[in-house]
């Protein structure tokens, strides 16, 4: 006997046809719905590095208030002083990210970190740029990063000394967990 091209096998009834697809279909859904799950927690660090690549290109791009979204309320009015076109005459072009230094919250129950950031920055109406340097002070609240403080470094801060010291956090001897370390 001669089947089709198209035609099913003869133990394939249309019963058995749906069963099969039903079948298939939950077996790509488990599939689906377990590799999901994998992905969708990101740990305290992860959404740092991510939190601090959004807002620095968020600055960098000129989106003021997008990058204002990553500020705590306390802190906008010296955000904006810094970073507002209408405020500030400097204009971000390009950063890098100097040092992050992590601090896990062992004696305030707060996790935070320090970031170094130096930025590439021009007035406005100019091609001249300028070197500039960052220390961003990082809060986690409602699982979210905030930047809490952010000063701008003096030449003498820059460099290669411009990493965290023990006692730059509100004078607390921290001493920061490395990862793969207890405390």
């Amino acid at each position: 006997m001669n089947r089709g091209r198209n035609s099913a096998p003869r133990w394939l009834t249309p019963v058995a046809r749906v069963l099969v697809v039903i079948c298939l279909a939950a077996v790509s859904l488990a599939a689906l719905a377990g590799m999901g799950g994998c992905g969708q927690q990101m740990s305290t660090v992860d959404r740092l590095d991510q939190t601090l690549s959004y807002y620095h290109i968020h600055l960098t791009s000129g989106e003021i208030q997008r990058a204002a979204a990553y500020v705590d309320r306390d802190h906008i009015d010296d955000f904006l002083s810094r970073h507002d076109p209408e405020r500030n005459v400097y204009l971000w072009e390009d950063f890098t990210l100097m040092s992050v230094r992590y601090l896990p919250g062992r004696k305030t129950g707060e996790e935070e970190a320090i970031a170094v950031v130096k930025a590439s920055v021009r007035r406005d109406n100019s091609i001249t740029i300028e070197k500039k340097q960052y220390r961003e002070h990082w809060k986690v609240r409602n699982r979210k990063w905030i930047l809490v403080k952010s000063e701008i470094l003096d030449t003498k801060q820059m460099g290669a000394n411009s990493d965290i010291g023990k006692n730059d956090i509100d004078g607390d001897d921290v001493n920061p967990v490395k990862p793969g370390e207890k405390d």
